[in-house]
């Protein structure tokens, strides 16, 4: 599978919304990046480095 594919999968599935809130800004503010990817990373790894989530958040 193309990086791309997997990254469209990821998000089509609703997986990326539900690992940062559906993106409503006064949660998102709230999450830690390092909790985001011990509870989501499994449905989220289509992303392939955790340290996007870090990038996403800080």
């Amino acid at each position: 599978m193309l990086i791309r594919e997997a990254v469209e999968q990821v998000i089509k599935s609703g997986k990326f919304d539900l690992a940062f809130s559906n993106f409503d800004i006064d949660k998102v503010v709230l999450l830690n990046p390092c909790d985001i990817a011990d509870i989501h990373w499994s449905s989220i790894k289509g992303i392939r480095q955790q340290a996007k989530l870090f990038i996403l958040l800080v």
